[in-house]
């Protein structure tokens, strides 16, 4: 396409949606193993990882999927289980791009494990199993692409099976100039250049610092390569992938292809913006690049010179192994005869509500057990604490004592008969607080797992677990829901908290009653909160002027905390309340400083702020369809009602007992806050039932209760009780304090899910 031809296009009025528009000059590819969101969008191609196959195994429509994986790998390996599971995980992914294949007319991406990513042969023996899989299903060659990993290992690979094989290969986890450069001299198909992990990358690194539009390191990564490619006459095409936000791709427009997540798409279909195209082959021509000479030696130094690729190349690995062998466990339990979909529960009038959890103590970051409405009357269930998932479970005599036998590699942690209905356990297992700071969006289960085994029988599991991706995870479901409908799990006074802080060595009169939460503002959002409560101080003599208080406690630097929010959504495409509904330090009565620091939340939160003037009567879809995903609700109604910067919400209604004499109080104060509210007039404003006890100043100075940790583990299990029961069913956002020792992210998930089931 001419420049001149460029420019006409880039002016004509748009009457297409912005995804038919990008569809013009660019050839759009799903990102995802669910096949029925792919036939929304009509793409041309499809790409899958073993995350994405992950996540869409656990769906319950693919069920079947995983039982024809099953059937084909015991009808291969009828006597190895291990031989089981490797084929039907080989058998999984091509099953599902074979199901892709029949709903796009293009090819697929079918991932090599990354545990093979520094095995040459190992790939290239996978690569050719694949293909050949595809071939007897009926599926030519030319449609499957091989993904592997763009290490030198992996581009050996891919330069052999493209050569002498004539398989067509597509390299990812491709962060630097280096890897694109050997992908093209090696000859393969398609690359697949990750532009939303880069940019993590220097947000994290770089905090604070703005990456919109063109200046976006992502952005300016993948055009590099593609001007490099163009000009020197490359096969080899781009496909930018790992998009975090809807400017990214537009940035983009022109490129070879773009794999994008449905949520993306969805986003993309539904506005009429007009485009422009960013990249065209005459303007690479015209790039002031030069060749590069390709070897191993300078690939691996270039490679070590930049610090972004390998710790990115080097995390991408790590995580798709990760997912790899999660996968092989959701196989290996199908395998060993386990529904998924439907666990085995003993039926009572109590099932609805009986639920096991595991929590953390506040005050000495002990594991404890949870446990509610569990019918002990017919069987005395029992509850395993192990490190990994239990597959099946046995009792073996052992020098004339039992204990428990796992077909795999789980270890007992914890072992205890539950006798009452309602209980709390201590298991005496310590749990690391700081290993926060090594959680990942994917984490998902980590550290502890639980079983519950009745009558030799395991009814029920579940485990410590991340919840990063909830909203999305359930969009189908309640994505058309209001904030007001939904139970939002929030945290009470967000960002007290401290790093790396051991309240048994290090606690003080201060910290005894400032700090509310053990978890910092990520781990609390990819853990599953979604309201943040922040009280802020105003400063005006220091650099940082805005900070997050507990009361005259001043704790940490407003920007960092924005910049946690900031990472979180752009990583994850999850919708954040920030409630900010206290001002204790320099706003005194006028409103002149909350002018300030609302101009500062515009500066620090412009392109993720959404606009209030959908109100609270929007659904979640509504506002992802903005491309925002930040709510910034303001407890300062004249400047809300005034400011004219299109950012702040009225606040969330936050009803407060200050109550202090412990649970029996803010039960009460809980149901009769309800009761007396439900006699108001209704509307789609949120509310917060704030579930944790207040101290007076004189409790605070006599040390009344012991602190703010004394407080909640008196009052969590409590907490958890109530909103388990079937008083979770009218909540809407609960916040807590110390939010890892009651159990309110998963309850207030099973609420939604239970409140709003699938069509």
């Amino acid at each position: 396409m001419s420049v001149d031809q460029t420019n006409q296009q880039q002016h004509k009025k748009p009457s297409m949606s912005v995804l038919e528009q990008l569809k013009a000059v660019t050839t759009i590819v799903a990102d995802t193993g669910d096949f029925e969101a792919i036939k929304e969008f009509r793409p041309t191609d499809a790409t899958t990882n073993p995350s994405l196959i992950l996540a869409a195994s656990k769906i319950e429509k693919y069920s079947k999927v995983i039982d024809q994986a099953v059937d084909y790998a015991k009808s291969i390996h009828a006597n190895n289980a291990n031989d089981q599971v490797t084929e039907a995980v080989d058998r999984l992914f091509v099953l599902f791009g074979y199901e892709i294949l029949k709903v796009i007319p293009g090819r697929v991406s079918t991932e090599v494990d990354a545990r093979l990513s520094f095995d040459r042969d190992a790939s290239i023996k996978k690569a050719i199993k694949f293909v050949e899989m595809y071939e007897k299903l009926g599926i030519s060659r030319d449609r499957i692409l091989i993904k592997l990993a763009s290490t030198w290992e992996g581009i050996e690979a891919a330069r052999i099976l493209e050569k002498d094989h004539n398989i067509h290969c597509n390299l990812t986890l491709l962060f630097s100039f280096a890897q694109a450069v050997a992908c093209a001299e090696a000859g393969v198909t398609l690359i697949s250049p990750f532009v939303g992990r880069i940019l993590d990358w220097h947000k994290k690194n770089n905090p604070g610092t703005s990456y919109d539009g063109a200046a976006d390191p992502g952005v300016i990564s993948v055009t590099g390569i593609y001007n490099y490619y163009k000009k020197f006459g490359y096969k080899t095409v781009v496909m930018g992938a790992s998009f975090r936000n809807t400017g990214e791709i537009k940035e983009l427009a022109g490129c070879d292809l773009l794999t994008i997540s449905p949520a993306l798409l969805k986003e993309l279909d539904s506005s009429n913006d007009n485009i422009s195209i960013k990249l065209t082959s005459e303007n690479a021509r015209n790039s002031n690049v030069e060749k590069i000479s390709m070897n191993e030696k300078v690939f691996r130094w270039m490679l070590n010179e930049d610090q972004m690729a390998t710790e990115k190349l080097s995390e991408g690995i790590r995580n798709f192994a990760a997912d790899s062998k999660k996968l092989e466990t959701l196989l290996k339990e199908r395998i060993a005869g386990k529904n998924f979909f439907h666990v085995l529960v003993s039926k009572s009038s109590q099932d609805e509500y009986q639920s096991v959890y595991l929590s953390i103590n506040p005050i000495n970051h002990n594991v404890e057990v949870n446990w509610f409405n569990m019918d002990v009357n017919i069987t005395q269930p029992t509850v395993l604490i192990t490190n990994a998932a239990v597959i099946n479970a046995s009792v073996e005599a052992d020098q004339g004592k039992n204990r428990w036998v796992f077909n795999n590699d789980a270890k007992l942690l914890f072992e205890s008969i539950l006798k009452t209905s309602n209980g709390r356990l201590s298991t005496g297992i310590s749990h690391d607080f700081t290993q926060h700071r090594r959680l990942d969006y994917s984490t998902g289960c980590y550290n502890f797992w639980w079983t519950l085994i009745s009558d030799g029988v395991i009814v029920k599991s579940g485990c410590t677990r991340t919840n990063a991706f909830w909203m999305q995870d359930y969009r189908d479901q309640f994505g058309d829901r209001k904030f007001r409908q939904l139970f939002i799990p929030g945290t009470h006074d967000s960002a007290s908290y401290k790093y790396n802080f051991d309240p048994n060595q290090m606690e003080t009169l201060v910290t005894r009653y400032s700090l509310t939460q053990d978890d910092d503002i990520l781990s609390q959002l990819i853990h599953g909160i979604r309201y943040l409560d922040l009280r802020i101080g105003y400063y005006r003599s220091n650099s940082d002027k805005f900070w997050a208080n507990h009361g005259i406690s001043r704790l940490h630097p407003l920007t960092d905390i924005l910049n946690l929010v900031k990472e979180f959504v752009d990583a994850t495409n999850e919708i954040v309340i920030l409630d900010f509904q206290e001002f204790p330090v320099g706003f005194g009565r006028g409103i002149d400083v909350h002018k300030q620091f609302a101009f500062f939340l515009f500066q620090q939160l412009e392109h993720y702020a959404v606009d209030p003037e959908l109100t609270w009567d929007a659904s979640l879809n509504d506002i992802w369809k903005t491309g925002k995903r930040i709510i910034i609700a303001y407890d300062y109604h004249r400047l809300v009602q005034t400011e004219n910067l299109g950012i702040l919400w009225y606040s969330v209604r936050q009803r407060w007992g200050k109550v202090k004499d412990g649970p029996t109080q803010l039960v009460n104060f809980l149901e009769q806050s309800r009761l007396n509210a439900s006699k108001e007039f209704q509307t789609s404003r949120p509310f917060a039932e704030m579930a944790e006890l207040t101290p007076e100043a004189v409790d605070v100075l006599t040390n009344r209760y012991g602190g703010l940790r004394s407080m909640a583990d008196l009052v969590n299990w409590h907490v958890s009780k109530l909103y388990n029961g079937n008083f979770g069913a009218g909540a809407n956002v609960v916040a807590v304090d110390f939010y890892r020792s009651t159990n309110i992210v998963d309850i207030a998930i099973k609420w939604n899910q239970k409140k709003f089931p699938k069509n």
